[in-house]
């Protein structure tokens, strides 16, 4: 069975956890006014021009105005009428203009209506037949209208009626020949029809027919020359044909010949001028050309020239006061939507005030009771709001009081019974990381 972990720290104040970009976090906007951004992630080009993207923190879908920056919100919580929002983790734009958004937690596709942002549930384990989704992440959308999607626990190129919501596989290890999928994550959709695939376990980009579901590796370490894919996370096709592919770790944007498969680099920290890219997680396309691109440090959407690789900023952060973060090694939401953070280098807890991004201590040394926190690795939140940390200097679990910072152990060697707690490590399915750490 494959291990997919992450436990990345990208830069102090930056963290990978589950598979995500989280920037500690969106302290603000200083370029467009609206709601801050908090975890932008898939973003794509309406027919007006106008960009949209998911927001995992939001839990929102916003449009962004390429011009000034603006930000608005479509579909959230308060906005539209439907199916709640959940861990987004891919969109499309329909001829129609709706939206389709892939949600991890919902194991569904939903539509949303651009205009009110009512959402409705085209395909999931109770509408439409077929494979039920277990993890979908990239959708892209057929000259048809079909959609298709990437399920990265199934392996596999699901088709979806967008009116039925019937599910058929189009590619796995039992449908079409070639290289089995280890990790696809990504889609798109050539002007001919045929489907280009991400796969970041392979680090490839692979071919694949659409009749047939036989799949063909257009470019890896070994097809193709030029810079290798070390995490290859996102794909567009230009007017040209040619393949534009996001790489989270070469902190770059590369062009790839679809039939060569011979890999340049558009821009990066040597190419092109303006903001460097940090592990550049999506991309699209505007109707020019021009690539935009969301940029996680900082939090940014920038604009990415297909010639020149010059880096504009479209709309971005700035930052927030309180202690500075070391070490940041877990993340949680809490109800009223502050973050809290679990840091091994403060050995604390630190909560994160999303809108202006200052930081406070919640639990440390010299903030609440009992024993000390000696390397906080991971944090989750129970129903009451109590924190539950893992510590794997204590090898123990901690319940910490969320508004006292007081700890109590909850499980080590000698609290509980069963096996001993030893170096614990919190190893998360990725959707797009890899570590070699334990």
């Amino acid at each position: 069975m494959r291990t997919r972990f992450i436990i990345s720290i990208v830069l102090p104040g930056i963290l990978v956890l589950g598979g995500l970009l989280l920037t500690m976090p969106v302290y603000g906007q200083s370029i467009g006014s609206g709601p801050p951004f908090l975890i932008p992630e898939h973003i794509a080009v309406e027919a007006d021009g106008n960009l949209v993207l998911v927001d995992l923190g939001l839990k929102a879908v916003v449009r962004v105005d390429p011009i000034t920056g603006d930000r608005t919100i479509v579909a959230d919580a308060t906005t539209g009428n439907g199916a709640a929002l959940g861990d987004l983790q891919g969109m499309a734009v329909e001829a129609s203009g709706a939206f389709v958004v892939t949600d991890d937690n919902l194991d569904a596709i939903l539509r949303i209506d651009p205009t009110t942002g009512d959402r409705t549930v085209i395909s999931s384990a109770t509408t439409g037949s077929g494979p039920i989704f277990l993890a979908p992440r990239g959708i892209a959308v057929e000259a048809s209208g079909v959609l298709v999607v990437v399920d990265i626990l199934l392996d596999a190129i699901l088709r979806i009626n967008p009116i039925t919501g019937d599910r058929t596989i189009l590619s796995d290890a039992t449908t079409g020949s070639g290289t089995d999928f280890s990790f696809p994550i990504e889609i798109a959709v050539e002007g001919n029809g045929d489907l280009v695939v991400v796969d970041i376990l392979l680090d490839a980009i692979l071919w694949v027919d659409p009749a047939t579901g036989d799949r063909t590796v257009i470019s890896n370490a070994t097809t193709g020359n030029g810079p290798i894919f070390q995490t290859p996370r996102c794909i567009a096709v230009e007017a040209s044909g040619a393949f534009v592919v996001a790489d989270l770790v070469l902190d770059a944007i590369l062009r790839v010949d679809p039939i060569t498969g011979n890999r340049t680099v558009v821009s990066d920290a040597t190419t092109g001028s303006g903001d460097d890219l940090l592990n550049p997680a999506h991309l699209a396309l505007e109707a020019d050309g021009n690539l935009v691109v969301i940029n996680p440090v900082p939090d940014a959407i920038v604009r990415v020239d297909p010639i020149t690789g010059d880096r504009t900023i479209i709309s971005d952060a700035s930052i927030g006061t309180g202690i500075d973060l070391l070490s940041p090694r877990d993340i949680i939401l809490e109800p009223d939507g502050n973050f809290v953070v679990a840091d091994y280098g403060l050995d604390a807890l630190v909560r994160v005030d999303p809108g202006t991004g200052n930081r406070t201590i919640v639990s440390d040394v010299t903030t609440g009771s009992g024993p000390g926190l000696n390397n906080p690795w991971g944090v989750v939140l129970e129903a009451d709001g109590d924190l539950v940390v893992i510590d794997i200097s204590l090898d123990a679990i901690l319940r910490v009081d969320p508004i006292t910072g007081d700890r109590t152990i909850v499980a080590d060697d000698t609290t509980g019974t069963g096996p001993c707690l030893v170096q614990l490590r919190r190893a998360y399915c990725s959707m797009g990381f890899k570590s070699s750490q334990p």
